[in-house]
């Protein structure tokens, strides 16, 4: 192997850039009818896990191998939904979808695994709403 060819795989090798976590976008969108939060990142999720918990009711959403970037709390305020916190561990994100009650909840992924939506709409999250 010539120099160049080994040098080119050497510095390949070393690039942080090229063995760096994929970078998780956490993206909260609110319409009269429904909220969405959109997770992305560059590459397909992988072992995603979710579990509904109660005292708060919450759902968390944990990835692993993904280094996060973005606000760590948004509040929702949108009847049974409260807000959304992303906490960063070690190795893993953990997104929590803290709710007053378990609403009714929708996944949509892409097709290249990229990107998932988590829908919640108007009349599910508004069963507890008082005001």
């Amino acid at each position: 192997m010539s120099r160049l060819k080994s040098g080119l795989l050497l510095s390949i090798a070393l690039c942080p850039i090229a063995w760096a976590d994929p970078k998780l976008g956490v993206d909260v969108h609110k319409s009269s009818d429904r909220v969405e939060l959109r997770l992305t990142q560059d590459r397909p999720f992988e072992n995603v896990s979710q579990k509904w918990r109660e005292n708060p009711h919450r759902l968390e959403i944990t990835i692993p191998k993904v280094e996060w970037q973005g606000k760590a709390v948004s509040n929702i305020d949108r009847g049974v939904l409260q807000k959304v916190e992303v906490k960063p561990g070690t190795g893993l994100v953990t997104v929590s979808i803290y709710a007053l009650q378990n609403p009714k909840m929708t996944w949509v992924g892409s097709a290249d695994k990229k990107s998932w939506t988590l829908r919640i709409f108007a009349d599910e999250m508004a069963s507890n709403n008082d005001a």
